[in-house]
């Protein structure tokens, strides 16, 4: 069984006699053997443990075992005391999740600051079978069928290939010493019912039900690599980018064949659940401006696509002040340059990034905001049928003229005077009552630069 092993650290998990490999220990028996193996490949390791405060004086007990197994091995031993339930309540999440994002971060930092070259941790065969029987129970695709993979990036497991007998086996031949975690015995935890309740069902119907388990994610790896180049082409036909946004065409989604599966790979990267997903295809043929919210990113049903924007990059921000002829103003999204000019030595420039006003008729000082529901102008270029007065349109009138996005009309910015008259609609349009005209003396020079790729981009 310690050829095997090696066979599994060398070929499977890629890890050799030259690497050193921090080790995540909890005291228990897989944990443990794991030590002695890396020991007897002559591999070398640090020890890490998380105390995770849940059991008393249960905890630091685990806690001082281990480090006495450090010693025993002579190998570096880190420790971390964290408070798991008040780390929980904050972040609203379970105790196992919590306990999960607090250790595989600090794992990850201690790996970094002390150049190990790898993490192992001790999940075994009958843990691959929970774990693909937790993730049915959430809901998964294809991913989580796979379950665990002997390795990922600086994460192994070299114990994957064997079941829970084995070692038990092997720790009872080595004599090992190792704790007892009387919590794994609760079915309080979701895991826990599974591993005493529901394998234990399956392993009465199919004897050799955790072997099958393990072999099947093996096939299923595999499956899903054919079925991975696949989805790449796929993806690249409905996920376009622009700028922070991504779009799926709504016509090419409805027409195909597998266009549930394709919205549950397409969406659930960007944390949308299983529920939310099918809410979305029901989606489909609603009306524009649905929106559906992940934990960070944000769905909008647009007229012909789905638009997924992550919430940290939608702007929500009130007004900027301009208050005289000169001066520049940075935001996310552009910066803008106002300047007077004299006409009599400057050209007008006539550009989507350029506005030139009549300066006279502007009264300062000016506010630069997103617009809102009711905003009217005076576009330039535009006159009432059978008339040459200037015609005044809502804004929403003249988005809907242009076909602009729900999305697109999200960003758009517009320029006011004191008198709470519209300038100027940023890279779009400005207002007829303010362009020049032969009697204008004095311009004001406004220009856009540094502009994000994600501001109105078809538009410039």
């Amino acid at each position: 069984m310690i050829d095997k092993f090696k066979i599994a650290l060398s070929q499977n998990c890629r890890c050799n006699l030259s690497n050193k490999v921090l080790v995540a220990v909890s005291g228990g028996i897989d944990s443990v053997l794991l030590c002695y193996l890396l020991n007897e490949a002559k591999l070398s390791f640090g020890i890490a443990h998380c105390n995770f405060k849940l059991r008393a004086n249960e905890s630091d007990e685990d806690a001082f075992f281990v480090e006495q197994l450090a010693k025993r091995f002579n190998v570096p031993f880190y420790v971390i005391n964290f408070e798991t339930e008040s780390y929980a309540q904050k972040h609203k999440i379970s105790i196992q999740e919590a306990a999960r994002n607090l250790r595989y971060n600090w794992f990850e930092k201690i790996r970094k600051e002390n150049n190990f070259d790898f993490i192992a941790t001790a999940h075994h065969k009958n843990d691959q079978a929970e774990t693909i029987f937790y993730n049915l129970i959430k809901g998964t695709g294809i991913n989580g069928l796979s379950g665990m993979k002997f390795k990922n990036d600086y994460l192994i497991r070299p114990l994957l290939g064997f079941s829970k007998e084995e070692i038990q086996i092997l720790a009872k031949r080595f004599k090992l010493n190792f704790r007892e975690d009387l919590s794994n015995s609760s079915v309080k935890y979701a895991r826990n019912k599974i591993r005493l309740q529901m394998l234990p069902i399956a392993e009465e119907i199919n004897s050799n039900f955790t072997n099958e388990m393990f072999l099947f994610a093996k096939r299923i790896e595999e499956i899903q690599q054919i079925y991975e180049r696949g989805l790449a082409l796929e993806k690249k036909k409905l996920l376009i980018e622009k700028g922070y946004d991504y779009y799926i065409s709504i016509l090419k989604i409805q027409k195909h064949p597998s266009r549930g599966t394709l919205l549950y790979e397409l969406l659930s990267v960007f944390n949308f659940t299983n529920k939310q997903i099918l809410e979305t295809q029901k989606l489909l043929k609603s009306e524009a401006g649905k929106l559906i919210n992940s934990r960070t990113h944000r769905l909008l049903k647009d007229r012909k696509h789905l638009i997924i924007t992550p919430i940290d990059k939608i702007d929500k921000s009130s007004s900027h002040l301009l208050k005289s002829e000169r001066e520049k103003l940075s935001i996310a999204d552009f910066s803008l340059d106002i300047m007077p000019k004299n006409l009599e030595k400057y050209i007008p420039e006539f550009r989507p990034k350029v506005a030139v006003l009549d300066l006279e008729k502007i009264t300062f000082p000016l506010t630069l905001r997103k617009w809102k529901d009711g905003d009217y102008f005076y576009p330039f270029g535009m006159t009432k049928r059978n008339s040459d007065k200037i015609g005044k349109k809502k804004l929403k009138r003249f988005f809907a003229d242009l076909k602009l996005s729900v999305r697109d009309k999200e960003k758009v910015w517009v320029l006011q005077d004191a008198k709470d008259r519209i300038l100027w609609i940023v890279g779009l349009r400005i207002d007829a009552r303010f362009a020049l005209t032969e009697d204008t003396k004095k311009a004001l020079r406004c220009k856009l630069s540094h502009v994000s790729k994600d501001f109105l981009s078809d538009y410039f």
